[in-house]
């Protein structure tokens, strides 16, 4: 599996960018948030993201060769990145920390050894304070 191409939304930036230098949301009219990502960040740093990211299927009803999520650790957000081109690439987005997200036990166990590693477990604590 791997390494994996990042894609970029069919419009750079349109959908999930914005002008600040951290990731956070807007609130639509309908109320629905929307995951805005870093200005600064690049398509290589997103790309090393995903490849250095914790790849998941559930374990019944996904029979592809790759996986159906992968959960990334960027600048302490948790970001979760989904096919774009199946097989070869993908678009993440940060969780929603207003969201409940059941992470699986063994990706949240890997998620927090990979933020010791990074040196960003406090920020992710802070994320996962649930």
């Amino acid at each position: 599996m791997g390494p994996w191409q990042y894609q970029p939304d069919e419009d750079p930036k349109k959908k999930h960018g914005w002008q600040h230098p951290e990731a956070g949301f807007v609130v639509l009219p309908t109320g629905e948030r929307i995951g805005k990502c870093p200005s600064d960040v690049t398509n290589s740093e997103a790309e090393g993201a995903i490849n250095a990211g914790i790849p998941w299927s559930p374990p019944r009803g996904w029979n592809r060769d790759y996986p159906k999520k992968i959960w990334c650790i960027y600048r302490g957000w948790l970001y979760r990145a989904e096919p774009t081109n199946p097989g070869r690439s993908y678009h993440a987005f940060p969780e929603d920390p207003e969201r409940e997200v059941r992470l699986p036990p063994v990706v949240r166990r890997q998620l927090e050894r990979r933020a010791e590693v990074l040196g960003m477990a406090e920020e992710l604590r802070r994320w996962l304070r649930r």
